[in-house]
């Protein structure tokens, strides 16, 4: 398995709720392994609708496990 390195220069601060786009640029992964990975971490929530977000604290610990 690759190791996945979270990019912590992206300044999110004060968001708890990740669009696609901010978590696909944080965590440096494409939309299938994104899909897979907050799935499994039980990282998916919906901001609307139909909008998913994802918890960004969930996926933060998620990837310090996996990296360990």
């Amino acid at each position: 398995m690759r190791v996945l390195e979270v990019n912590k220069n992206v300044n999110l601060n004060e968001v708890f709720v990740l669009s696609e786009a901010q978590t696909k640029t944080r965590y440096n992964i494409g939309r299938n392994n994104l899909l897979r990975i907050a799935d499994e971490a039980g990282a998916v929530t919906r901001t609307g609708t139909k909008k998913k977000g994802y918890v960004r604290q969930i996926l933060d610990e998620y990837f310090m496990r996996h990296t360990e």
